[in-house]
């Protein structure tokens, strides 16, 4: 069994005790959530150098950004673009990802006469501007998916300073940090689009609120995101664990 020869277990969310309870394991686990990296995403002007490249200076944009399997669902961001469209609110939908998820978009996005830029991922140090250059950020994750994932693009999202709106399981630890910044969650189906839309068109109509969720992402960040804090933690069970006699 997983864990049982372990001296200590550590997970990244409450919600992954539930298993370890089944297996009898939970009174060796630790949460410690994950860490972002603060220093290295660093807020963007909305119009920087690499939108500039890729023609997205004052072009409304939704943007995702980050791996993206077939099981999430894809078609939801062309469906939420063509929602915003059909609301009177036309955005630029920008995915920066490389895998099979590509071409089903760019089937999508032509069917929805959707305007879609598709990029290949890019180098990371470039990761500030691209997600600098989204007017909104979004993330996917499948319904059953939601209890042992917890996608860290969430994480550089709120680094990154901008909106969040999340079509994913509402248990979900990443889901609770996008509430907790102020932004939103919607179920990720098409019956939430329409709810999730109108969301959307109200962040993208009114730039201070959209710049108060994205002051509200990176204070959030800064909050619970530092290295030092999860370093300390593990060198607490470090600690202790070799204290403990062996059996």
């Amino acid at each position: 069994m997983v864990g049982t020869q372990a001296a200590a277990i550590v997970v990244i969310a409450q919600s992954f005790l539930r298993i370890h309870q089944q297996w009898g394991t939970a009174a060796k686990v630790t949460v410690i959530p994950n860490w972002a990296p603060l220093d290295e995403i660093l807020p963007r002007n909305r119009d920087n150098d690499w939108s500039a490249e890729h023609g997205l200076n004052g072009v409304r944009t939704v943007l995702y950004s980050g791996t993206l399997g077939l099981k999430h669902n894809p078609v939801l961001l062309v469906q939420l673009a063509e929602r915003l469209r059909d609301r009177g609110t036309p955005v630029r939908l920008v995915v920066v990802n490389d895998g099979p998820a590509v071409p089903v978009l760019r089937r999508a996005a032509a069917a929805r006469g959707v305007d879609l830029t598709l990029l290949p991922f890019q180098p990371y140090a470039r990761l500030p501007e691209v997600l600098g250059s989204g007017d909104l950020l979004v993330v996917v994750l499948a319904a059953d998916a939601g209890q042992f994932s917890v996608p860290s693009k969430t994480l550089s999202y709120l680094c990154a300073g901008r909106p969040v709106l999340g079509l994913m399981p509402g248990d979900n630890l990443a889901a609770h940090l996008i509430r907790q910044a102020g932004s939103a969650v919607f179920p990720p189906a098409e019956s939430a689009l329409d709810e999730a839309s109108a969301w959307a068109q109200e962040i993208l109509s009114d730039p201070a609120r959209a710049e108060s969720l994205g002051k509200e992402s990176r204070a959030l960040a800064e909050r619970e995101f530092a290295l030092e804090d999860c370093a300390s933690r593990f060198e607490d069970i470090l600690r202790a664990v070799s204290r403990t006699p062996a059996r």
